[in-house]
This record gives structure tokens, sequence and C-alpha cells, in this order.
């Protein structure tokens, strides 16, 4: 029997975090060179963290799977907000990153949200978005 042939839905957990890039990385991403994003600090730590927890990523013999992709992001700031990037009251857009991940249905809610904030630990944002949604996925 092949891996393939034994695959199945399972339960999962998709993790998406929204990560703003520099420039050259970003266009370095859309290139095909992924390796750019290594160097960008605020998405650095954010792989730091998805290599670092085998939770992430967990399917099947595969360990630490995610995708990555590129997009633009805007927000307008609050004025109690204290941005890292723009000023209160006024649209603010960068160039980002979309990083996707799951982990399994069976780990521990308490385990999700210990793995969510080192995440959030290591994102650059005063705020950053990061999903946590209810999927299948297939497995063997």
């Amino acid at each position: 029997m092949t891996l393939k042939s034994s695959l199945r839905l399972s339960p999962a957990r998709r993790i998406t975090v929204y990560c703003p890039v520099n420039r050259e990385a970003w266009l370095a991403l859309l290139a095909g060179d992924e390796q750019r994003l290594e160097a960008d600090a605020a998405v650095a730590g954010v792989l730091r963290v998805l290599r670092g927890c085998a939770e992430f990523g967990a399917l099947g013999p595969y360990r630490n799977v995610f995708e990555i992709s590129g997009g633009h992001e805007s927000f307008t700031p609050g004025a109690d907000a204290q941005p890292t990037l723009g000023q209160p009251g006024e649209v603010a857009t960068t160039a980002s990153v979309a990083i996707t991940t799951y982990v399994s249905a069976d780990l521990a809610r308490s385990r999700v949200a210990e793995l969510v904030a080192l995440l959030a630990d290591a994102h650059p944002w005063e705020l950053p978005v990061i999903e946590v949604t209810d999927i299948e996925v297939l497995v063997p």
C-alpha cells in the first residue's frame, strides 16, 4: 500500500499568520526566491517559531508544512493604537505575506492557544492578525 492510497480526510486546524515584509523580500518571494524571507526580521521570527514547534505542519510523515503567499494589507489605526507602521487616523498599506500551517484537531485548545501566543510574540505588530480555523485535510 502506498502513502497516497491510504489518504483520508481528518479534522485539523489551519493557522494563518499575516505578516508585514520588506519590499525586496516580497518581490523576491514573487520571483520564486523564498530564501530572501529568511533575512526579513518580521518574517524570520515567525518562521523560527513555526520550525521550532513540532506540532506545526504535522501531516502524516511530514513536519513543518506551511505555505507562504504574498499580498498587500491595508488598515487604519484608531486613535488609541500605537502602530508599528503608519499613524493613527491615516490609511496605511504594506507588502505582506500570509503564512499558513496546520495542527492536529486532537491538539488541546490550551496548547493551540500557547502556539498562537508564540506566533504573536514573534510578530512585530501591536495587534497581529492570526486566524485559527477548523478544517479537514488529507492525511494517511
